[in-house]
């Protein structure tokens, strides 16, 4: 995937025939008041890591964003909390972030560093981003200028001075929703627009070029024009048709598709736009074209699922590696995702046995272990992102006896029932291998990965 925003003197030798309005007058964001939205839901699994006065560093548990806190941020060891949680923020960009404890505050300030992808770059430039914060009336207060954004690392970081709920989104975007279609299906497309209102003065508590972000416009259909496919104008059977006008657009996809493809949708634009990284401004235009990618499956989709769950020192006493598995196939059928044909390995601990000092662990095979998959319910959400529940039956824990070689006594334990893992696998409909892999940073860790059948 790619964005791009080409400066004027471009749009005018690639401008082709079609348009939906004249696209002739320069479109300036009005000043709209701010907009008060809710709070996002918790979604996924938080990560708490002690920091000290030392200082240190914490990721979310996606990878997605970091906090590093330097040397006197902090005045005491304290529990530091990231919760990933649906962004609420007016042209947000994947997931928000709740950092606590909730509306701490830094002796020094701290940095937040968001890893953002090319899906999120996607109909945007990176120097458009901004960073927000989302105030106790509900308002996203926003910094479009001081952040700074590094376009080979893929970064936007900021110095902030207290915790609430975070997030990252971007001042213009060119949308397609859903992003991936099939044969036949329609996606919505559009540009947005969000008002920057921000200067470069820092406020009373150190944040820099705060906008108090209003809701998110529309571009009005006189300021868009050029609608194209593939650079086609209006798109055609091949790629896919563009049918509407101005900022409210329907993509229909090719009657066939025989294996997945990626297609670009773009729009020229002529409204006054701004960049910035760093408090110095980077690009300024008011004619541009903004480009989005909308990936084409097929109908019929299908997968090898391998799921992985290992724990560390589960005997307590030496360096075993529990590990339990299991295989299925996915199958996503015009929206409907199935799951089947599970095969159920059976847990190993590697080495089985072991001593230390004057105890003797031994593991004793249950044959079930703690992933034993019976049945499962799918989804797919978005049109691009399929969640399988999994349904474990009669997982236990790992059944230990530990010996006192000098006396020979014993004791046992494990062996209780307890909920299977994983407990859902997530990943994209896409005609590609996937992997992920999740630490709760320490002993367990989950691995999946998911193989196109064909």
């Amino acid at each position: 995937m790619r964005c791009v925003i080409i400066t004027a003197i471009v749009v005018i030798l690639l401008y082709g025939c079609r348009k939906s309005q004249s696209g002739s007058s320069t479109y300036k964001a009005p000043n709209l008041p701010p907009a008060a939205t809710g709070v996002g839901t918790p979604t996924g699994s938080p990560v708490t890591m002690t920091i000290g006065p030392a200082g240190g560093t914490i990721f979310s548990v996606d990878g997605r964003v970091e906090l590093n806190f330097p040397a006197n941020a902090l005045a005491a060891n304290t529990d530091i909390t990231i919760q990933p949680v649906t962004n609420t923020a007016p042209n947000g960009a994947g997931l928000s972030y709740h950092f606590m404890p909730d509306g701490a505050k830094f002796g020094v300030p701290v940095k937040l560093t968001f890893h953002y992808t090319t899906s999120d770059a996607n109909g945007t430039d990176p120097f458009l981003f901004y960073i927000a914060f989302q105030d106790s009336t509900g308002i996203w207060q926003a910094d479009f200028k001081n952040r700074a954004v590094d376009t080979i690392g893929k970064t936007a970081s900021l110095s902030i001075s207290h915790f609430s709920f975070w997030s990252m989104g971007s001042e213009l975007n060119l949308f397609a929703f859903p992003p991936q279609v099939t044969e036949k299906q329609t996606s919505d497309v559009g540009v947005v627009i969000v008002n920057d209102q921000g200067d470069l003065t820092p406020n009373g508590t150190g944040e820099f070029g705060l906008s108090a972000l209003p809701a998110v416009t529309p571009i009005p259909n006189q300021a868009i024009s050029n609608w194209s496919i593939n650079g086609v104008p209006g798109g055609n059977a091949q790629n896919g048709t563009l049918s509407g006008s101005g900022s409210g657009e329907i993509y229909t996809a090719p009657a066939t598709i025989n294996k997945e493809r990626m297609v670009q949708a773009s729009a020229a634009i002529s409204t006054d736009v701004k960049g910035w990284n760093k408090g110095k401004q980077v690009l300024q235009t008011n004619k541009f074209i903004v480009f989005t990618d909308i990936d084409l499956l097929p109908k019929k989709l299908s997968f090898s699922v391998l799921v992985t769950f290992e724990i560390d020192k589960t005997s307590n006493i030496y360096n075993d590696v529990y590990t339990d598995s299991a295989r299925f196939q996915v199958d996503v059928d015009h929206g409907t995702v199935t799951a089947s044909n599970f095969s159920n390995y059976a847990p190993n601990v590697t080495p089985p046995s072991g001593t230390v000092g004057l105890q003797e662990a031994v593991w004793t095979s249950d044959g079930i272990g703690l992933t034993n998959i019976t049945g499962s319910l799918g989804y797919l959400i978005g049109g691009d992102t399929i969640v399988v529940a999994l349904q474990h039956t009669a997982t236990v824990e790992p059944y230990w006896t530990v010996t006192n070689i000098a006396d020979g006594s014993s004791y046992s334990f494990g062996g209780d029932e307890v909920p299977g893992y994983p407990s859902a696998v997530v990943f994209v409909a896409k005609d590609s291998a996937q992997s992920g892999r999740y630490n709760n940073g320490g002993t367990v860790t989950s691995t999946w990965s998911a193989i196109p059948l064909h």
